[in-house]
């Protein structure tokens, strides 16, 4: 659809992506909500347990004392809001502008030192 003013084009909309393929017999394909989920899951322990490593925590005191591993909480909280966040900023932007994109995928990594339990965060975007 195009928008005129005085004969100029001042904006263009599309329609959305999910319209135009339905139009095309294409059918959507589905989103693994869980699998996003189960990500985000093992990410936020993960970077909880490189967390109360980086505190201190001795590894076999976190297999005796699963509460030790609390003290990684505010580094795991404060990360995971941050990669949330800025995932989360793609994915709006992708669906004002009627591009599709995937909800956001959580990378855990082994919680070893240096690493901070993840490797990242990323969503898939189409065309």
């Amino acid at each position: 659809i195009t928008f005129l003013d005085r004969g100029r084009i001042i904006g263009r909309r599309r329609r959305p992506r999910a319209e135009r393929r339905a139009m095309n017999g294409e059918t959507p394909r589905p989103q693994r909500t869980w699998l996003h989920v189960l990500l985000f899951c093992l990410t936020f322990v993960t970077t909880t347990i490189a967390g109360a490593w980086q505190n201190g925590v001795e590894l076999s005191s976190m297999l005796t004392d699963p509460a030790a591993i609390a003290g990684g909480l505010p580094f795991s909280v404060t990360l995971m809001a941050i990669l949330l966040v800025h995932e989360a900023g793609h994915y709006l932007m992708c669906l004002r502008h009627g591009v599709s994109a995937s909800l956001p995928y959580f990378v855990p990594a082994p919680p070893l030192f240096p690493l901070v339990g993840t490797f990242g965060a990323f969503i898939r975007i189409g065309q």
